[in-house]
């Protein structure tokens, strides 16, 4: 597969400010997210722009990376993010699994590798800062 890139944009509700007075520190963890992001998912952060209302990111989305991964790199990352269970804990830590634990534990990894190859984030409820989570458009290459 061909790797993309996508310019994503997203912006505050209700024309509120994300860097304004008193929040520039929104800036720098909005910047350090990114980062964090992409040591995690199948994406490069190839540039971005944070302004006070809103923010621009190109992303390339490395799919042929994200299928050269192991179940343990899988694992690794998906825990870097959420955590894990407590079958993706115990394996992690070197405990012996069960035919049926592997096999769980396998069919749980493939699934995380496609979140982590196109991550889709749901807002709670009430709690949107941003006016949708993201316009996404594919870039041409």
């Amino acid at each position: 597969m061909k790797p993309h890139l996508h310019h994503c944009i997203s912006r505050c509700v209700r024309q509120s400010w994300l860097c304004g007075e008193n929040y520039e520190h929104r800036r720098q963890w909005l910047e350090d997210r990114l980062h964090e992001a992409s040591t995690a998912f199948a994406i490069d952060v190839c540039t971005y722009s944070i302004m006070s209302n809103h923010c621009h990111v190109v992303l390339y989305i490395n799919i042929d990376q994200a299928q050269g991964w192991s179940t343990d790199e899988i694992i690794k990352r998906w825990h870097q993010l959420y955590g894990g269970f407590a079958l993706s804990q115990r394996y992690l830590s070197g405990t012996t699994l069960g035919k049926a634990e592997l096999a769980t534990l396998n069919e749980r990894a493939e699934v995380w590798r496609e979140h982590l190859i196109l991550k889709r984030s749901v807002e709670r409820p009430g709690v949107c800062f941003w006016e949708y989570d993201w316009r996404n458009k594919k870039v041409s290459e």
